[in-house]
């Protein structure tokens, strides 16, 4: 994510400044669509705060700690530390238990109303008999291709440079087939220290893992976004990955998120920060 104008020490700031007119708790959250999220009904009832990238959020929480500042909870994208075996030692910091909180929600029977709405029922079916498996699956295993590079990469501290892992030129519309071998030689064509044989073997020494926690969600928009066009719909203009992930956000159901971790270590926070809700249990 860009980072725009603030830093650890101005989201202090602003929540001292928000705090002088209104006590009740504060959510820190990496970006606009995390609020967004959040802010939707029945959901957040709190103050939201966006920290503008991961590092401001942490940062910013670690300031508080040290101010002993109550009533005030960062929610960050796992993105790999769990398999890093990074904790940022903060009982105020909670991490997505998936990749991010978009790998959540297409976990989620969300993505049913997304197919519902811009797929095409006999395609999909279509699909699924051929590959023997589900749409659900049928995108994580694309996904996952893209999320190991990322993965191996983090893991084994790989210098490559991530504008050439660009999804939608090695998916192929019509087929909805992604092309392994090419998206490898355009990382290494952008590397000047690793080939595409080292690069294929440090991917295999990835330790086991839930898929869900390799990929990252915004790949997994970008190829269902690719699939609708054609293997998975007849739209004649691209769906835009603004549109899909506005449904999702909004399609949820309450009753999934509260089956969730995420919403179970929120419930624990307010539990021990008595006098500050973050949502309702």
């Amino acid at each position: 994510m860009a980072l725009g104008h603030k830093d650890p020490s101005s989201l202090v700031a602003e929540i001292e400044m928000t705090r002088m007119s209104n006590r009740d708790a504060c959510l820190v959250l990496e970006g606009p669509s995390d609020a967004r999220f959040w802010a939707a009904p029945r959901r957040a009832v709190c103050e939201l705060i966006i920290g503008e990238g991961k590092k401001n959020v942490v940062g910013c929480i670690q300031r508080l700690d040290e101010r002993s500042v109550e009533g005030v909870l960062g929610i960050i994208d796992d993105d790999y530390d769990s398999l890093k075996g990074i904790s940022y030692g903060s009982l105020n910091l909670i991490a997505t238990e998936f990749h991010d909180l978009e790998c959540l929600l297409w976990r989620s029977s969300a993505l049913d109303t997304v197919l519902v709405e811009y797929g095409d029922n006999s395609k999909i079916q279509q699909l699924e008999r051929a590959s023997g498996i589900d749409v659900r699956t049928n995108l994580l295993n694309r996904a996952m291709m893209f999320g190991q590079l990322r993965c191996a990469a983090e893991m084994f501290q790989l210098d490559i440079d991530y504008t050439a892992i660009n999804v939608p030129r090695f998916v192929d519309r019509e087929s909805w087939t992604v092309d392994l071998d090419a998206l490898l030689a355009a990382v290494v064509r952008k590397s000047t220290v690793i080939d595409e044989e080292s690069l294929s073997l440090h991917i295999s020494k990835l330790p086991p893992a839930d898929p869900w926690v390799v990929v990252r969600g915004h790949d997994v928009t970008h190829i269902l976004c690719i699939g609708l066009a054609n293997a998975l719909g007849s739209n004649r203009r691209a769906v835009g990955r603004d549109e899909i992930s506005r449904l999702l956000r909004a399609s949820i159901p309450l009753s999934e998120l509260r089956s969730t971790k995420l919403w179970y270590d929120i419930c624990d926070w307010q539990t021990r920060n008595s006098g500050f809700s973050i949502v309702v249990p």
